[in-house]
């Protein structure tokens, strides 16, 4: 499956204020608008509840049609349409999530689209239900994006500083919670625009505007964070009390008093003897190791020290 183009999602705030303006500027009592008249007349309005299937269908109609004229075959405003019909199937405030649910039904599109409306099918091809992972992180970008636009915008309408900054905290708050995700990843589309949005904060907000402002985090500092706190908050079941230290103490015990611990122990040698001097029965000393005189002291037993791996590390 290929990735998803995030790179897009930072137009979603033009094709939301003209899918908002859909859902205003229309007279539902207007007899001379076809889009109006289709939806009222559509069957599966009384399976709805009535009003929230005419709404939805002459808000999404009225948005798609709007953009056939300007586009044509270009989908990118689909895209929004998409991620926001997602977001209303998912919230759990809604009571009507049903109906965003069979709107997104790939296989089986509830009849809520106006069949006149040019390229009409390509743009149902472009609504279906997203993955969670997948809107999880479109939800993420858009939000990002959500708050830098409006940093600039009331910054730009002189608004207090800490109205202003309000949105840069946010920002940065979202931002270090999802960029220890990105942490060696390489040629990744989500990780890519969060580079993009990382370029444009740390551009426009400025100490000078936002003395206090919070600073973004590699994505090596977030999962080091991270790490951190997962093993100080929830160890993991298979700690051992004993260290490593205790672990050797203890094999080096058991191999001084088991079978074991005698095969490994170097078994003295009997030195020959050879009369030097017959008469006076002096003996010289020979060892089959004459030939080395560096070797090694010889003891009964070795002096064996064990480390624990904390002297490798």
């Amino acid at each position: 499956m290929l990735d998803y183009r995030y790179e897009n999602v930072k137009n979603f705030q033009t094709y939301k204020n003209v899918l908002d303006q859909s859902s205003h500027n229309y007279n539902i009592d207007a007899s001379n608008d076809s889009i109006i008249n289709k939806c009222k007349k559509n069957t599966n309005a009384s399976t709805f509840g009535g009003f929230p299937f005419i709404d939805l269908c002459i808000k999404i109609n009225k948005y798609l049609k709007h953009y056939s004229s300007i586009n044509g075959y270009n989908s990118e405003h689909c895209e929004y349409l998409n991620y926001w019909l997602n977001e209303k199937k998912r919230n759990k405030n809604n009571k009507d999530s049903s109906l965003y649910r069979d709107v997104l039904d790939y296989f089986n599109h509830l009849n809520i689209f106006d069949a006149d409306i040019p390229h009409i099918n390509e743009y149902k091809s472009k609504l279906y239900l997203l993955q969670d992972d997948i809107f999880d992180k479109v939800d993420t970008i858009y939000k990002l994006y959500d708050h830098y636009f409006s940093f600039i915008t009331k910054k730009e309408h002189g608004k207090t500083n800490n109205e202003v900054c309000n949105h840069a905290d946010s920002f940065a708050k979202i931002y270090n919670g999802v960029i220890s995700d990105c942490n060696y990843k390489i040629e990744n589309g989500f990780c890519n625009e969060l580079a993009e949005l990382k370029k444009k904060y740390q551009h426009k907000v400025s100490r000078m505007v936002c003395p206090l402002r919070q600073d973004l985090l590699t994505s090596f500092q977030a999962y080091a964070k991270e790490s951190y706190t997962y093993e100080k908050y929830f160890p993991r079941e298979d700690d051992d009390p004993y260290t490593a230290r205790d672990i050797a103490i203890l094999v080096g015990k058991i191999l001084g008093y088991t079978r074991l611990g005698s095969c490994l122990r170097p078994r003295k040698r009997k030195k020959k003897k050879y009369f030097a001097n017959v008469k006076d029965k002096t003996y010289a000393h020979y060892s089959r190791d004459y030939g080395n005189q560096d070797a090694m002291p010889y003891n009964e037993q070795y002096n064996m020290q064990y480390y624990s791996s904390e002297n490798y590390e």
